[in-house]
């Protein structure tokens, strides 16, 4: 029997009604030789019936006893991946029809690629997010957004294995994001390519939705550590209100804009001195972050609604 080149892992909890089409949509794929991995995170509504009724050898099917968590269902199904590369998907979306020939197309012909993600289409909407960035682009965005849409991403098993990497388990509701930092920080390497290769279901039960708060206040600390890893000497003069602020946009007062305004343009200065990112974009990123600081600032000032 050949061996799965590819492992697809799926975690679900209570996916009713979309997990059928999910599934499907990865079965269908035009690249046939993978292994689904369906992790049941204890569901109690009918999805463990719906995936039971696919009759596939290539769909492993596995329960917790217990709700573990989308994060330790994640490092079972890798625990589980006996393919050279993992691809993520969720219970939710829809892949299309190309995605994986896509993907692992792109990884053979670029051997130095690591990480490779794509563009998503909004299932109400039908609007597309789609971009085109290189490893010199993500590594600096990393410091303020998370820009790999998850259940798009593939890798290379065996890179993230060599350097100890998996889901961090402690990083609630952004686990993707953790996994990314801790792949920039061992210097692996990521490309987006411009192609939308899944539709992402928006509704209500999502986690960016149940969970925004939380999600957003992990988000920051995460990214403040990122910061400190490429800057050490930023402790001496940022602060996580600082970085808040960078990072939303959002000034509370002339005095905050001027020591956020200050705080950019000490990083740019640092980074021209280290140059651990690439110093033309950081500058030109760095400099369109200064703008829409201004122009929120002085919008607050014009409108008091804002404040």
């Amino acid at each position: 029997m050949q061996s799965p080149l590819v492992s697809v892992i799926m975690p679900y909890f209570n996916a009713m009604p979309y997990i059928a089409e999910s599934i499907a949509s990865i079965l269908n794929q035009t690249y046939g030789n993978f292994e689904l991995i369906l992790v049941d995170d204890g569901s109690f509504d009918s999805s463990a019936y719906v995936v039971a009724g696919f009759k596939d050898s290539r769909l492993i099917h596995l329960r917790n006893e217990t709700n573990l968590g989308i994060t330790a269902s994640l490092n079972i199904g890798l625990q589980m991946a006996k393919g050279e590369f993992i691809a993520r998907m969720d219970a939710d979306d829809v892949s299309h029809a190309e995605r994986l020939q896509l993907q692992i197309d792109f990884l053979r012909e670029n051997p130095s690629v690591d990480i490779v993600s794509g563009g998503i289409q909004f299932s109400e909407t039908k609007r597309y997010q789609c971009y085109d960035y290189t490893n010199d682009i993500l590594e600096i965005l990393f410091l303020f957004e998370n820009p790999i849409s998850h259940p798009t991403a593939i890798w290379r098993k065996q890179r993230l294995l060599a350097h100890h990497i998996s889901y961090d388990e402690h990083a609630l509701f952004v686990e993707d994001y953790k996994l990314w930092i801790d792949c920039i920080l061992s210097g692996l390497q990521f490309r987006i390519l411009p192609t939308p290769v899944l539709t992402y279901r928006q509704h209500e039960s999502q986690i960016t939705k149940t969970r925004r708060e939380k999600q957003f206040a992990n988000f920051l600390r995460i990214a403040y550590l990122y910061l400190q890893a490429i800057f050490p000497e930023a402790v001496s003069f940022s602060a996580p209100k600082k970085f808040y602020s960078l990072v939303t946009n959002k000034v509370m007062d002339s005095q905050e804009l001027s020591e956020c305004i200050d705080f950019i343009d000490r990083l740019v200065e640092l980074n021209q001195q280290k140059r651990e990112l690439n110093a033309e974009l950081f500058s030109g990123i760095m400099q369109a972050k200064k703008a829409q600081l201004l122009h929120f600032g002085y919008a607050k000032q014009a409108d008091p609604s804002l404040r």
